[in-house]
């Protein structure tokens, strides 16, 4: 069982013609592969696009956590 899964989730995406891997590359290629297996890609991208929000709009937290209505009635 175990030679199975080693086959499924590394030998067929890695060892594919013609491939040349460095280390963290390859890492990154598996660390996918066994997200997807696991079925947690969904999670997965979520919580990706939550972080690269952050990282794109930073103040947008600061925005949402202002009490615009007692601003806007001023």
């Amino acid at each position: 069982m175990i030679e199975g899964a080693c086959r499924h989730v590394i030998k067929d995406r890695m060892e594919r013609a013609g491939m040349r891997w460095k280390l963290p590359g390859a890492q990154a290629m598996l660390n996918l592969r066994t997200i997807y297996a696991n079925g947690d890609w969904t999670v997965f991208q979520d919580f990706r696009i939550e972080l690269e929000n952050d990282w794109l709009y930073p103040n947008t937290k600061a925005f949402k956590t202002k009490d615009w209505q007692m601003i806007l009635a001023a």
